[in-house]
């Protein structure tokens, strides 16, 4: 269980069994990440889960030139959820914040896993809808506030912005 130990610190592994997470250790693939290295591109297919080991990415969007960070992330945090659920192409690029080790475990192994053990395939995915809800929440809160403080001109745009047909 080479990676065991550390998987029990992340949340979606957190109420795992030593035998599940002897599994999925099994599956796990780690990799040391320099300052300033894109992980994930934005636009890119999603085709794995990114545990973070040690040091910080930086979540971000990027539209006509600009960049806009949207969350840091740290140790015992995972990113990359998103796309395994419904295989829609990275929505945002991770940056190296600072040198990082990550593990990741690629779409076909979690698949296997989650095949051979459904019943640990719901907890997996229940704790992972849990962050992605907590993660909506924050943004949604985020948004709140900048339209408290935005004037008239800019909750105009904003909101042309949200209504925009794709």
């Amino acid at each position: 269980m080479e990676h065991g130990e550390f998987l029990k610190e992340i949340k979606v592994f957190a109420g795992l069994s030593d035998e599940e997470l002897a599994e999925v250790s099994r599956s796990v693939e780690e990799r040391t990440v320099p300052t300033g290295e894109v992980i994930v591109e934005e636009g890119t297919p999603g085709d794995s889960l990114y545990l973070i080991k040690r040091g910080r990415v930086r979540v971000e969007k990027r539209r006509s030139g600009t960049e806009v960070k949207l969350a840091e992330l740290g140790p015992k945090m995972f990113f990359g959820e998103m796309s395994l659920i419904d295989d829609a192409p990275h929505s945002a690029r991770i940056v190296a914040e600072e040198e990082c080790e990550i593990l990741t475990i690629n779409r076909l192994d979690l698949d296997i896993i989650l095949n051979w053990n459904t019943a640990l395939g719901m907890r997996l995915w229940r704790t992972v809808a849990q962050v992605l809800a907590e993660r909506l929440r924050s943004t949604n809160e985020k948004i709140f506030e900048r339209m408290l403080t935005a004037d008239s001109t800019q909750k105009f745009r904003m909101f042309g912005e949200l209504i925009k047909p794709e």
